[in-house]
């Protein structure tokens, strides 16, 4: 599949996959390729497919398109390799015109050389020119680590050594998928002949991928051990090297490839070996290439969830509400560096006191953005709505239509007025908060399947319910997440509902039904990591 791979700024290493007829490049965020650039035009340029062939078009931006380099001013076709620039946006077009034979053909390899051990130079009467076209390649693995830039030039470099060569082309096997892709194609033959396909012998591929042998065929077309691979005879090649490029630990994570049609300068052994040195030398480099952007994104990601870690940390009450007769405990900890839970406390304006509980599906990044935006709208609609119900109404429709895109949010809302001590709890598909006596051994659940309403998210137009009640002395209600309810032991059974309510049965304080609920789960996991966030909020009404 032909795609277009950005190089530079916050486009570099993103892929697009040019599977449209036309393909739309610009400012406009209707653009298939939407660039934030503020000198790209609204619809700046497109690539157009047609047939088997890529075109790239400015259309008539403000301040054009370029072609490695050139500015156009018409439709130029694409080979692999070519760089697009945008406004300094610059992106690789690689496309279909060098495959490997999809159909399995014998063929009978004349030369092949283990390329996985040192290769043995042999003497050569272009021995200098050789070594000093060598250095310089060896002067270019260690100038960059961007593999998108390495590539080319080590290809321009063995051109430099065997400039006897037609075509030439570098392909890696993808990390996921194993499939070879190319990376970098150089072509000196007559426009005519380098439209044709670029096709490389399967069999040739598997060998050198397979047994990490570099291999050389000389005088292909009239070879009679090569009539069975057409993918050889097609393209008239006279003499074709491969060699794989290997890692540090031996294995093979691509090849290069290069052909001739000079009938008196046919590759050589001497020729193979002095290729396979190459090969083997950019395989070290492309591994410690690829290295180095694994331990880069690694320490973006670290930076990233820092941040988004400190922002959520941020987002959570700094301090307990502070309400005579009453008294106020929580706890939360992240699975992850960042989660999906929220606890917070909001006092309203007539001096009631809204204490909530929530549960984004999923984990990470994602889910901790979505707790900030919840942390703004649950503001907005407890200061804007009249009833709690109302409050949890608009806070799904808002949260449906704008942000969830297909994740749900679990939601507890408790409204607690101090001053005649009652409480409006709206459920969202939350775990039912508990109810419980200081010194008795009584827990109920508050509110049921009735009065509960589906998660935030699920269903936009619901009309969800409140439930009331009084608020005793004595009293606690306790509000947690499924971390706690579904943790599990060694042997993988759930903590449950029925053990949260053994361990705060009869608690005389908030601060006791939290510790004792924490200290049941931690005994019950005995060491068991936690696989999701924890979170519990408690309140009470002093006994006296």
């Amino acid at each position: 599949m032909a795609l277009l791979r950005g190089l530079t700024g916050d486009q570099q290493g993103r892929e697009y996959a040019l599977e449209r007829t036309r393909t739309v490049i610009g400012r406009h965020p209707q653009c298939h390729i939407v660039l934030s650039e503020s000198t790209v035009s609204r619809q700046h340029a497109q690539i157009v497919r047609r047939g088997e062939a890529f075109f790239v078009e400015d259309l008539g931006s403000q301040n054009g398109t370029r072609v490695n380099g050139a500015m156009i001013e018409q439709a130029v076709r694409l080979s692999t390799g070519d760089e697009i620039d945008i406004e300094g946006i610059v992106f690789r077009f690689e496309g279909d015109e060098i495959s490997v034979d999809t159909e399995e053909r014998p063929s009978t390899i004349l030369t092949t050389i283990n390329a996985v051990q040192e290769p043995v130079n042999r003497a050569d009467v272009n021995a200098a020119q050789k070594l000093r076209a060598l250095l310089q390649i060896l002067e270019s693995l260690g100038d960059t680590l961007h593999i998108e830039k390495l590539l080319p030039r080590i290809l321009d470099g063995i051109f430099r050594i065997f400039p006897q060569a037609d075509r030439g082309c570098i392909l890696l096997a993808d990390e996921q998928t194993g499939r070879l892709r190319p990376m970098a194609v150089k072509n000196t033959r007559v426009p005519s002949a380098a439209q044709q396909p670029y096709v490389i012998s399967r069999t040739v591929a598997r060998k050198v991928m397979d047994e990490g042998q570099a291999i050389l065929s000389v005088d292909a077309k009239e070879d009679s051990r090569f009539v069975a691979s057409d993918s050889v005879a097609e393209l008239e090649i006279r003499s074709m090297m491969c060699a794989p490029l290997t890692a540090p630990n031996g294995s093979t994570i691509g090849l290069i490839e290069l052909d001739t049609h000079h009938v008196g300068k046919q590759f050589s052994e001497n020729d193979l070996d002095v290729l396979a040195n190459v090969a083997r030398l950019a395989g070290q480099a492309i591994e410690h290439a690829r290295l180095h952007r694994r331990l880069l994104r690694l320490d973006r990601r670290e930076q990233e969830l820092k941040t988004a870690r400190e922002v959520q940390l941020h987002l959570l009450p700094r301090q307990r509400p502070q309400v005579s007769g009453y008294e106020f405990c929580d706890f939360y900890r992240a699975a992850d560096e960042v989660g999906g839970d929220y606890f917070g406390y909001l006092r309203l304006a007539d001096g009631r006191i809204a204490i909530t509980t929530a549960d984004v599906a999923g984990k990470g990044v994602s889910a901790a953005l979505l707790v900030a935006r919840l942390c703004a709208d649950v503001r907005y609609s407890l200061v804007t709505e009249s009833s709690p119900a109302k409050a949890v109404q608009r806070l799904n429709v808002e949260l449906s239509q704008s942000v969830l895109a297909g994740r749900f949010v679990t939601f507890a809302l408790c409204v607690l007025n101090p001053a005649n001590h009652t409480l409006q709890l709206v459920n969202a598909g939350h775990p039912a908060p508990l109810l419980w006596t200081a010194g008795r051994n009584e827990v109920q659940a508050i509110g049921n399947d009735e009065t509960s309403g589906p998660p935030l998210g699920v269903e936009p137009t619901w009309k969800y319910k409140q439930v009331e009640l009084s608020i005793q002395p004595g009293q606690g209600v306790l509000l947690f997440t499924d971390g706690i309810s579904e943790a599990r032991n060694q042997q993988g059974e759930l903590f449950g509902e029925t053990r949260i309510r053994d361990a705060v049965s009869g608690a005389r304080s908030a601060q006791q039904a939290c510790e004792r609920v924490l200290e049941s789960v931690e005994s019950f996991a005995a060491g068991n990591a936690p696989r999701d966030d924890v979170c519990l909020v408690a309140f009470a009404r002093t006994a006296r």
